[in-house]
This record gives C-alpha cells, sequence and structure tokens, in this order.
C-alpha cells in the first residue's frame, strides 16, 4: 500500500515503489497442515519456525500429530517440502494453502556490479 492509499500488486522486486512512497508491505501467509510421525515433532517444530512460521494448532492421533502452521508464501515455496521430507526421512506430509495477506517488515536489496543496479539480481 503506498502513501496515498493505493495497493499494489508486486510481483518483481523492480516494480517496487520507492521507498518514501510505501506506506505498507503485506506479504502473503500460507496455511500449513502436516501430518507427521511423534518421533520428528521436534525436528519439524524447529524447521517451522525458522521458516518464520506461527504454530496455530497441534492434534495427537496415536504415533502421529497434526501440526497447522501459518508460514510466509514465500518460505514455503522456496525449499520447505523438500526440507520437510529430510527433516522427516519421507514421512511427513504437507497441504498448504494461501490464508490472507500480513503486514511485514520487508526491504528491496538491490545487486549493484560496476555501479549500476541489476534489476534482475535484485530481490525482496
Amino acid at each position: 500500500e503506498t502513501t496515498s492509499r493505493e495497493v499494489i500488486y508486486v510481483d518483481s522486486p523492480s516494480k517496487l515503489p520507492a521507498v518514501n512512497n510505501i506506506y505498507e508491505l503485506r506479504e502473503p501467509i500460507a496455511e500449513c497442515h502436516m501430518l507427521l510421525p511423534q518421533a520428528y515433532l521436534g525436528n519439524v517444530i524447529t524447521l517451522c519456525v525458522e521458516k518464520r512460521g506461527v504454530q496455530t494448532n497441534m492434534v495427537y492421533h496415536g504415533n502421529q500429530v497434526a501440526l497447522t502452521y501459518e508460514i510466509p508464501m514465500a518460505e514455503v515455496v522456496l525449499d520447505f517440502f523438500d526440507r520437510l521430507k529430510s527433516t522427516s526421512r519421507g514421512y511427513a506430509s504437507l497441504d498448504y494453502n494461501f490464508k490472507r495477506f500480513q503486514a511485514s517488515d520487508m526491504v528491496r536489496v538491490d545487486v549493484l556490479i560496476n555501479g549500476d543496479r541489476v534489476d534482475a539480481l535484485a530481490l525482496i
């Protein structure tokens, strides 16, 4: 959202307005449902916290645990599933969907090569 209260959807760092024109930045949040054996619970919780996740529910079903976390979508699509499978030795399952946009502290990082900004290397 800009200072003039205009909502802009940004799909590339180069489309982000100047810092002094930004009122608030929001990022998409995914609701992630995981089912995993109890033995891997500690490792999976550590992974979710590392990915900026917030636990919303945990239910025990015998030897299995159903976990629900809200995790930024950027963290989920990057490498979350691979790390979840690695952490649980392949026994965890994941189902996720878009939940909402949430205000977040983010900045654009520009990469300069020989003093020239390279938009293709910028990230938020």
